[in-house]
């Protein structure tokens, strides 16, 4: 999608006859790809931010090896290092950028000469002596110094450390897509014309606003806020922006009323078609012939093929939940989709097999008291014999005469996949019953903070309440 937005972006430029210089992005590998064979007379650079936030895992990373928790110190003044190779060098010539970037290798050793060619000895002042400074120089040759060495020379990462944008990065870009999110959340689908009108307003919004001018108290005095982010595990001091204005408002509703005087009237505008357009759709079953999967004679299904699975609904930790601190909804279902034998309480830790084995259920079916009816023929598959009444479960429940479950391991031969497939199909049932009643009932996506038997009552009231929403009237 990316791809294709910047594709589309440079065509409509083109059309009204703009000419690009550069163009900086993030490090997409297609998009990359795409400007240099379509886009040769272009300057593509990296922003530096993306670049810094790459590595900064790589280093955190590192530094967790209890062989180098040196580098812990380090990472601020690397990804600081990371920023002054490109501001440093405004012409962004490649060569200068990568040989004052691996001169990180010899600065962290105590050694600033002799670098490279171009860049030959470090541009800071005279340091501290060794027993006065905060960081400790690492050692040469020593574990934490060679790992670094290996991050930092990177081929990939030095091939785009050339490419660093000394100047314009994507931070507005960045700024503008947070500004969308609050017109148009991820969480909802919109038309076409809906999307597209509030990416106007998103927009319009960042247009007026962008350039807002740093709050001052009456006294004069610059305003800033300490904010406490989580990915920082720390606090971040932030300047205080100027209160937001929304001028573009008054401007739409005018321009609105003045349509609606006028007796204007728009015609409504079609959208593009849809990516997905542009390719041929194959037919479906030749798509499984290909893969060898219509070969196979298939399992007949039908209503004697019920399902078992179960969920585990995150609970207050406490003397019977203390093991896990779940309580476990054991159920057998019914096409279509319905609770028909539940088992609730178990601890949260117990296996699906052995949660089984102690329910009603499982000692029914054990014993056979529960009058399941005995063997028959599927319909139209006379030539199979007597089929038994079966319950479909996952890998972890046990292998029964009346239980099945797909075949274990990895290296299976093709008719024990083709089986494992067909049985996973089968099973969709009971995992749509779940995601449903999860779904619908969403106090079961988080802690419920009850007693263990009130949340056993709720359990099996959101069940029978599952079951009355979609049994049919």
């Amino acid at each position: 999608m990316e791809k294709e937005g910047l594709v589309r972006c440079v065509q409509f430029l083109e059309s009204e006859n703009l000419v690009m210089k550069t163009i900086v992005t993030d490090r997409h590998t297609q998009i990359n790809k795409w400007l240099k064979e379509n886009q040769e007379h272009v300057d593509h650079r990296f922003d530096v931010w993306h670049l810094a936030k790459n590595l900064k895992k790589k280093l955190v990373k590192l530094a967790k090896d209890k062989q180098c928790t040196d580098i812990w110190e380090w990472i601020q003044s690397i990804l600081n290092h990371l920023y002054w190779c490109a501001v440093s060098t405004p012409d962004g010539n490649g060569e200068i950028i990568a040989e004052k970037w691996l001169s990180l290798n010899n600065h962290v050793i105590n050694i600033h000469t002799k670098h490279g060619r171009v860049f030959e000895k470090c541009a800071h002042g005279r340091l501290p002596a060794a027993q006065n400074r905060k960081k400790k120089w690492l050692k040469a040759d020593s574990v934490p110094a060679l790992k670094l060495n290996k991050v930092v020379s990177q081929k990939a990462f030095v091939r785009d450390v050339k490419k660093m944008s000394p100047s314009q990065q994507t931070y507005g870009v960045e700024v503008y897509h947070s500004i969308v999110n609050q017109f148009a959340p991820k969480m909802y689908a919109y038309s076409y014309t809906g999307i597209y009108c509030r990416l106007i307003l998103a927009a319009m919004h960042y247009n007026e606003n962008s350039g807002r001018k740093h709050a001052k108290t009456r006294t004069g005095q610059l305003q800033y806020t300490v904010k406490f982010p989580k990915a920082k595990k720390g606090h971040v001091v932030r300047r205080v922006n100027t209160a937001a204005t929304y001028e573009y408002v008054t401007e739409l509703l005018t321009e609105t009323l003045g349509l609606c005087e006028n007796n204007v009237d728009e015609e409504p505008f079609d959208g593009p078609d849809p990516l997905s357009s542009r390719w041929e759709k194959p037919d479906k079953r030749e798509i499984l012939g290909f893969r060898g999967l219509t070969d196979q004679p298939s399992i007949q299904l039908s209503a004697r093929m019920h399902y078992c699975d179960k969920l585990s609904v995150p609970t207050q930790a406490n003397r019977r939940h203390m093991e896990g601190g779940r309580t476990m909804l054991l159920g057998k279902i019914e096409f279509p989709k319905l609770f028909r034998v539940i088992q609730v309480g178990d601890f949260g830790i117990t296996s699906d097999g052995g949660t089984y084995a102690r329910s009603d259920l499982g000692k029914g079916m054990e014993t056979k008291t529960l009058h399941v009816p005995t063997s028959t023929s599927l319909p139209d598959a006379a030539h199979l014999g007597e089929m038994p009444f079966v319950i479909v479960g996952d890998a972890a429940f046990p292998l029964k005469p009346y239980l099945m479950r797909p075949y274990p391991g990895k290296n299976l031969t093709h008719q024990k996949r083709i089986f494992n497939y067909k049985l996973s199909r089968a099973r969709m049932v009971v995992e749509n019953a779940f995601g449903i009643l999860a779904s619908r009932w969403r106090i079961f996506h988080r802690r419920i903070n009850l007693h263990p038997k009130n949340v056993d009552t709720l359990v099996v009231a959101g069940c029978i309440l599952h079951n009355f929403l979609l049994a049919p009237s």
